[in-house]
């Protein structure tokens, strides 16, 4: 985060680069639950879709105004992130009906994202602290 924002912006927003390391934690729950959040619409159920659908976007809102209330700007940066991570676990849930429960590739995918993302805030220091 830190180095892209470097790389495409000029000097006066280089403290954005934590915020987008955040979100990019975000990401990777919404990249765990992409191959699964279409599914009701292979199976030709765009009711289930519609409401999964409503869903996140509630889960959204309700996780940022949660977050800001409890934290201002860092929380709700947090907020947008758990969202990505409960909106897996609702969408899981909504294709439970297709018989679709195999967990095991999306849990090493995330295991293996969260430790390379460990690992480099470890190295180069978490997200606000001031390191680069």
């Amino acid at each position: 985060g830190r180095d892209l924002i470097g790389l495409m912006y000029d000097s006066r927003y280089q403290d954005a680069g934590w915020m987008l390391e955040i979100l990019g934690v975000g990401a990777l729950f919404f990249a765990v639950g992409a191959p699964i959040r279409t599914l009701p619409m292979a199976f030709g159920d765009s009711y289930r879709y519609m409401w999964q659908q409503f869903w996140t976007v509630a889960t959204l809102i309700g996780s940022m105004l949660i977050g800001a209330e409890l934290g201002g700007f860092i929380g709700l940066l947090l907020g947008i992130a758990a969202a990505q991570a409960i909106e897996y676990f609702v969408a899981r849930w909504s294709v439970s009906k297709y018989g679709i429960r195999n967990y095991l590739p999306d849990f090493l995918f995330a295991a293996g994202m969260l430790a390379v993302i460990l690992l480099t805030w470890s190295i180069r220091g978490w997200p606000g602290s001031g390191s680069s």
